[in-house]
Formats: structure tokens, C-alpha cells, sequence
């Protein structure tokens, strides 16, 4: 059964974004990145970076940086688009595809009310500090043995342990 929120959600709105291809009750399923960044902070422990979401869906949830692709844009670059309107991080290493998600939030009706289909990247980043912006409310570097502390999904954690083994770290 797929989780009651999106655990990386797109943001509600985009320049992509119409009358004729809402995100809820959609006709097809939305593409969005969800970016897994980490930083060490020891030979065996990491931190993760996560946003507090500002608007719906999830608001005041913490997930991944992430969002809604753009037409013409490719997911790699969407990815590094959102990781700067949310904390306010430019990553100019290379990001790994770690993964995949596909969030389909069920409605009452035979049509999804959200269905998402979520690439997962990762990166290191060793020291810059984030600032929140965009749909996120707030960020924070997250030790991984935390994370339960902010609630994160069992998806998101399935993301970040998959990204730490692309990443070894």
C-alpha cells in the first residue's frame, strides 16, 4: 500500500504547471527528482540534508530537496535546480542515480488523486550550509541516526540507505 503522503513530494506548483495537467487527480503520472545529498561527519557516520515542506502536499514534513521536471529540462538538471531553490546548495560534482520511487496516493474514485513518479539522485557535499527557499519552510543537516526524529518515510529512508551504498559512505 503506498504511503499516505508523498515522501518526496513535487512541489503543487511549477512554470509547467495548467488547467489542463493538475498534479491532483492527474490524466498522467508527473515526473519529479528527489536529491539525496550527504556529508560526513565521521570515517562512518553521515548527515543528511533535509527540507521541511512549506506548501501541500505534506506541509511541515521533512523529505528530500526535490520537485517537478520542466519540460525541456533534463532530470539532472531539475535536480540541481531544486537543490538550489530549496537550500540554497549548488553541487557542481557529478550526481549518481541511486534509485526510483513510484507514489500513487489513492482516492475514493478509480483515478489516483497524486501519482508521482520520483528518480532519486545523490551527491556529497562537504561543507556548504543550506538556507531555506522555495516550497521548503526550513532545512537541516540530519545525522542518519536521527532521522526518525523527523518523521522521514520509510521510502525516504530506503533513498538515503540506497544513496549511501552508490556513495559508500
Amino acid at each position: 500500500m503506498p504511503p499516505e503522503s508523498p515522501p518526496d513530494s513535487p512541489p503543487d506548483s511549477s512554470p509547467d504547471s495548467s488547467p489542463d495537467s493538475p498534479r491532483e487527480y492527474p490524466t498522467r503520472p508527473w515526473v519529479g527528482v528527489a536529491i539525496v545529498v550527504l556529508r560526513a561527519v565521521s570515517p562512518r557516520a553521515c548527515a543528511v540534508l533535509l527540507i521541511q515542506r512549506a506548501k501541500p502536499p505534506a506541509v511541515g514534513a521533512w523529505h528530500l530537496p526535490g520537485g517537478a521536471q520542466i519540460l525541456g529540462e533534463t532530470v539532472e538538471t531539475a535536480a540541481r535546480r531544486e537543490l538550489h531553490e530549496e537550500t540554497a546548495i549548488t553541487l557542481s560534482g557529478p550526481l549518481r542515480l541511486a534509485g526510483h520511487a513510484d507514489i500513487i496516493i489513492p482516492a475514493g474514485s478509480a483515478a489516483p488523486r497524486y501519482h508521482y513518479t520520483l528518480l532519486h539522485f545523490c551527491a556529497l557535499c562537504p561543507g556548504q550550509d543550506a538556507r531555506a527557499g522555495g516550497d521548503a519552510a526550513s532545512c537541516a543537516w540530519v545525522n542518519y541516526e536521527n532521522l526518525d526524529a523527523y518523521g522521514v518515510t520509510a521510502d525516504t529512508k530506503r533513498a538515503i540507505d540506497s544513496s549511501r551504498v552508490v556513495l559508500g559512505i
